[in-house]
Order: C-alpha cells, then sequence, then structure tokens
C-alpha cells in the first residue's frame, strides 16, 4: 500500500485511540486554564501549511489573554527565527508552564490531525510565510506539518536552519517504519521532565 495512505491510516487510529483518555484530562486542563484568569481555553495560531497553505493550529492557551498585544514589548528577546521564543517569557501562565513542560498543551493539534490540516510526524508547523523560505528549504511544504518533528526528539533548542536541515533528511527517509519509531521515541521523551 502507498506510504501516504498508511500515513493517513495511522494518524487516525492514533487519534481514535487517544480519544478516551483525553476526553477524560481535556475537562480538568481547560478548567485550569479558565479559572486562573478567566481567559479563553484555546489559541489558534496562523502557520503555513502543506502547499504555503495557511491554516490556524490549535493548542491550550498558555500565555496570558493579550500575549499577542504585548509581543512588541519583548520582540527584541526573540531567541529563534521562524517563530517567536525566549526563555523564561514573562507572559507564560503558570499553568501555561506546566502545559508546556508536560508537552499537554500540543493535545489540541489532534483535532488539526483529524481535519487533515497536520499529521502526527513531519516538519513542524511554522509560522515563517512560504516566500520566506530559501529554495532549498520549500520541499519541507511539500507535506501537511506535524505534531511531532524530528528536530523535537534530537535536537531541540536548535535554530530553524538547522530545524529545517533535520527535517529535509527526514522527507528524504520518511517511511511508516520511521514514523512510528518517531512516535515512540516522543513518548520516552515525554516521560521526562522537559517533554518534547
Amino acid at each position: 500500500m502507498p506510504y501516504p495512505f498508511l500515513k493517513r491510516v495511522l494518524d487516525l487510529a492514533f487519534v481514535a485511540a487517544a480519544a478516551a483518555p483525553l476526553t477524560i484530562i481535556a475537562p480538568f486542563i481547560a478548567a485550569a486554564i479558565y479559572l486562573e484568569d478567566r481567559g479563553p481555553v484555546f489559541y489558534a495560531h496562523k502557520r503555513t501549511g502543506k502547499g504555503g497553505k495557511t491554516f490556524r493550529m490549535l493548542k491550550f492557551r498558555t500565555m496570558v489573554p493579550d500575549a499577542d498585544e504585548r509581543k512588541g514589548e519583548i520582540i527584541h528577546l526573540n531567541e529563534c527565527r521562524g517563530s517567536f521564543k525566549m526563555t523564561n517569557d514573562p507572559r507564560i501562565t503558570r499553568v501555561g508552564r506546566f502545559l508546556r513542560v508536560t508537552s499537554l498543551d500540543e493535545i489540541p493539534q489532534l483535532l488539526n490531525v483529524l481535519m487533515g490540516h497536520m499529521t502526527l510526524v513531519g516538519p513542524r508547523a511554522c509560522s515563517v510565510p512560504a516566500q520566506d523560505y530559501a529554495a532549498y528549504q520549500l520541499k519541507r511544504l511539500d507535506v501537511a506539518p506535524g505534531v511531532i518533528g524530528p528536530a523535537q526528539i534530537w535536537i531541540r533548542h536548535a535554530h530553524f536552519d538547522e530545524k529545517v536541515e533535520l527535517e529535509l533528511v527526514y522527507l528524504d527517509r520518511q517511511s511508516l517504519k520511521l514514523d512510528i519509531y518517531l512516535l515512540f521515541r516522543a513518548l520516552l521523551v515525554l516521560l521526562r521532565p522537559n517533554g518534547v
């Protein structure tokens, strides 16, 4: 059977298997987020997906409700090209810090997988517009972005260009066996204190 078909079957099987336990966990997470500051539970951020098309990637909200408005105050502290990242971002809430450390904030992305915007394993969804990619980097837009990316497993704190290099290696070697291996590795990483 062709790899894309098997990959989609793996995506749907995983989402189906995860649905029952997550319907128990998710309401508690949602309640904790809401009770901390009475803000929205979910955060939908525009990301660049397959073919350069944008979509809204879902996450449990981990920052204060006006985080986007306050970004201008700290933009000069950005530590990463491709998305805004900084150590000890003051906009992260107490509940949000826990969710990030445990990677529980990523759970809503399984809805993106169900809708076909994302896949379980692939290049990480990025906010960099397609026109800002170098020509050789565009290959990462040939496939749906992943909830789990190879860079998360092997070089978590790398810069954007380094992550893209690793993702291109993954794309050259992708197979169902490699996807299952990366999923297994991700589960092991989740058991560590810093999550995926």
